[in-house]
């Protein structure tokens, strides 16, 4: 048979080891001390793939072909097992750490497949470490908040090998206070009530509502559009209200531009009786009303004496 696989660099691990033999055949691993290590069946391309059952030794490894009539071939001609000296290339840092200090913001890391990468800060501390991927791909979570200054990264490889230092990534503080948000919902009517704020904000950051007097009257968190709904913990009082985002860093921003809340003094609309009350008289049928949603809907008799009531849905309904 014959060895196909470069042991080059392999000796110390469990590569599986290409062999081409006699199809069908029984085809056995040997390491330079006739130990065998490994065997596996030939296919109808006579292709073997050998997992060694132990780590490949240093040297020459040989394999031996043996078919269905028990007849075994001479030794392949000897492949030689080496170890891994080389270290890795050395890694690359992708995710800009600008304003990520004091987080423990993932950090994306190019490295050679299957080695594993730590994470270094600017004191030589390991804050963190992961593998990469197939395709050289290393996400690395801090363990510990990112302290300002120089990160780096190092690669090793399964052999044990270490790569350099990657270039350093500087994480610096996030200085920057989010943009000024916005109040999108109009308040006008709705002092004295609980309507809750829609507001536009930097996402993730903490949303306040402050009353004309700075007054905080609730607050809300930003989902990932930027979107926070603020349920205000009193009533809205009449006047202008503001919001503020502060961010993960405690950075704040300017008060938005005010939002005016007003007194709700609009009389709804006359309502409509729905029902035909020809020969109703002396029953208690129910009375099908159209008025303004969330309205308190009285029912009087010709002299003015209330004889009933009803709220109306959110569709204007009142029975």
């Amino acid at each position: 048979p014959v060895v196909d696989t470069d042991l080059t660099g392999k000796a110390g691990t469990k590569d599986p080891v290409e062999v081409s033999a006699e199809p069908g055949s029984t085809v056995e691993l040997f390491d330079k001390d006739g130990n065998k290590i490994g065997e596996a069946t030939a296919d109808e391309n006579g292709k073997a793939t050998i997992t060694p059952t132990v780590d490949l030794p240093a040297g020459a490894v040989t394999a031996k072909a043996t078919d269905p009539a028990g007849n075994v071939s001479e030794a392949s001609d000897p492949a030689t097992a080496s170890a891994d000296t080389e270290a890795p290339a050395k890694p690359v840092v992708n995710t800009d750490l600008t304003g990520k200090a004091g987080t423990k913001t993932p950090v994306e890391v190019s490295a050679e497949p299957g080695s594993t990468v730590a994470l270094y800060d600017k004191d030589g501390n390991k804050i963190g470490e992961a593998t990469a991927d197939e395709n050289g791909k290393a996400t690395i979570t801090p363990t510990v908040d990112l302290p300002e200054g120089n990160v780096t990264v190092k690669a090793t490889d399964a052999a044990g090998n270490t790569s350099d230092a990657s270039d350093p990534a500087k994480a610096s503080a996030d200085t920057e206070a989010p943009a000024k948000p916005v109040v999108n919902t109009d308040l006008t009517g709705k002092a004295g009530t609980k309507t809750p704020v829609e507001v536009s904000a930097e996402p993730g950051s903490t949303v306040a509502l402050y009353d004309k007097d700075g007054n905080k009257i609730g607050e809300a968190t930003a989902d990932e559009n930027g979107k926070a709904t603020i349920t205000p913990t009193v009533d809205l009082p009449e006047g202008n209200v503001t919001v503020k985002a502060t961010d993960a860093a405690g950075n704040t921003s300017d008060a938005s531009d005010p939002a005016k809340a007003s007194a709700d003094t609009e009389a709804p609309a006359k309502p409509v009786v729905n029902t035909d009350l020809t020969g109703k008289a002396g029953t208690k049928d129910p009375v099908e009303v159209s008025a303004e949603p969330g309205s308190t809907v009285e029912l009087f008799d010709k002299d003015g004496n209330k004889i009933g009531e009803a709220t109306a849905d959110e569709n204007g309904k009142a029975t």
